[in-house]
């Protein structure tokens, strides 16, 4: 690429946030290494991905994509009209005159990344999971460089095409990679990932008022979809939510914009275990509790969640354990925050399962196509 400032780059994802905020990271480097470069989103219109992006300033074009691609007669269906959508693209695309397309996973990413394959544009897909997602599967057939999180993903697609860059996270948050936590001020963070985790929730409202006894303060993102039944929670407790926020000692949110901050003051994360919020604790330094989610496909929260226990670097905690009657999740978290030494073990080994240059690795891999 001669003159990547006169480029325009196209990077597509829908969904969730394991979709989005690798692209976002990839934004950032660009615009960084690249300031004059046109970067333009490209995702569901009514998806979280057009808040998120227009939030970190950058161009969003929204497509009417809705559902996600099922078995039969609505599987058919939305193939059709996943198809028409990127011929009804091409008209965009030839006005962005992008020089690559990069896809991030999610069905609200085939219509711009099959436009771009019909006007030889060149298409590069990352895949942020072991067990790749449908829409990477289909789109790696049509790809010219599979990028990859984790090298267990290669058996899925033609090796040729694949390199293993890791898996980008934003700066906020790949900044603390060498941050100290060797003081710990029993701050709890609890992720359930963008779109909530019911399970999550209850169980940390239900140790809610043993927790605030103990005097650990609690940052909880219960997700759009839980905040509601999770306020309703607290209430049936008696817990004064107000006068809670107001002391500090138990936020609740729907969702978590500037995420860089919350784990740079945290000493614990409760969190389901998808692979951008692996990536992000281990570039973070963090220790945590995982709690896979039990119905991913081919299971793969918990081979991640693996991965990190298996090193020390954080505790596997199944759904089955978390939700049974004489698990005392309070208990459990007091037991680690009261355990400096713990942490600090935890925290120096994930910083060895990250790979804080993976957006570095991942633009270097885009501007060779474009």
């Amino acid at each position: 690429m001669n003159n990547p400032q006169s480029k325009s780059i196209i990077l597509t994802s829908g969904g969730t946030g394991g979709h989005i905020f690798p692209a976002l990271a990839v934004a950032e480097e660009l615009k960084k290494s690249n300031p004059d470069i046109r970067i333009v989103f490209v995702g569901g219109l009514y998806g979280p991905e057009a808040n998120l992006v227009s939030k970190a300033g950058f161009e969003f074009i929204g497509l009417p994509v809705k559902g996600v691609l099922g078995r039969g007669l609505s599987g058919v269906k939305a193939l059709f009209a996943l198809f028409f959508q990127s011929l009804a693209f091409k008209k965009e695309l030839k006005k962005i005159n992008p020089s690559v397309i990069a896809g991030f996973g999610g069905y609200a990413s085939i219509p711009s990344l099959l436009a771009g394959v019909f006007s030889g544009v060149p298409v590069i897909i990352h895949e942020q999971n072991s067990v790749p997602g449908l829409s990477n599967r289909l789109m790696s057939r049509l790809a010219k460089r599979v990028c990859l999180s984790l090298p267990q993903a290669k058996v899925y697609f033609n090796e040729k095409k694949c390199v293993v860059t890791g898996n980008p996270v934003r700066s906020d948050i790949s900044g603390l990679f060498h941050i100290d936590r060797s003081n710990p001020q029993r701050r709890l963070l609890v992720l359930g990932g963008s779109q909530g985790a019911r399970a999550i929730n209850l169980a940390l409202v239900k140790a809610l008022p043993d927790l605030i006894a103990t005097e650990v303060k609690i940052v909880h993102q219960a997700g759009a979809s839980g905040l509601e039944e999770t306020k309703q929670a607290c209430l049936k407790l008696g817990l004064p939510l107000s006068e809670l926020e107001e002391s500090g000692k138990y936020h609740l949110t729907a969702f978590i914009d500037n995420m860089g901050s919350y784990y740079e003051n945290s000493d614990l994360v409760l969190s389901r275990a998808g692979a951008t919020s692996i990536a992000e604790l281990c570039a973070a330094a963090l220790p945590s509790v995982l709690v896979p989610f039990p119905f991913a496909t081919h299971d793969h929260q918990t081979a991640n969640a693996k991965a990190l226990s298996d090193n020390n670097a954080a505790i596997l905690l199944t759904q089955k354990e978390l939700e049974a009657n004489d698990f005392d999740l309070a208990k459990f978290v007091c037991v680690l925050l009261n355990n400096p030494a713990r942490l600090a073990v935890m925290s120096d080994s994930v910083r060895l399962c990250a790979k804080p240059d993976a957006a570095r690795i991942l633009v270097d891999e885009l501007l060779k196509l474009a």
